[in-house]
């Protein structure tokens, strides 16, 4: 140690988290998460997390406007307030898929 003070990097930008883990889970990269890609996002690292069934999806993606499927947009809308979720959420999803590297 040379006497500098080392600080934390800045956390990253939302969309930049999101596009982080889009590249890693959105297996097409349509940039809309089917409900495999969206299963495999959440419950990676999680040993505790259950998969919505196929209609569970569906209403989620209703409730969140997106009909199709989870997109980056619907993503960054959830995630946006919640900005320890999503750090979390990165670190499962693709700290791991770096580490294999």
């Amino acid at each position: 140690d040379r006497g500098f003070a080392t600080t934390p990097a800045p956390p990253l930008p939302p969309a930049v988290i999101l596009n982080d883990i889009f590249r890693q889970v959105d297996a097409n990269q349509d940039g809309i998460l089917s409900l495999p890609e969206f299963s495999a996002m959440m419950g990676s690292g999680d040993k505790q997390w259950k998969a919505p069934t196929p209609t569970q999806y569906a209403r989620m993606c209703e409730m969140y406007g997106a009909p199709g499927g989870l997109t980056r947009e619907t993503m960054l809308q959830v995630y946006g307030t919640r900005p320890d979720e999503l750090q979390n959420l990165h670190k499962r999803v693709v700290a791991p898929q770096r580490a294999e590297l």
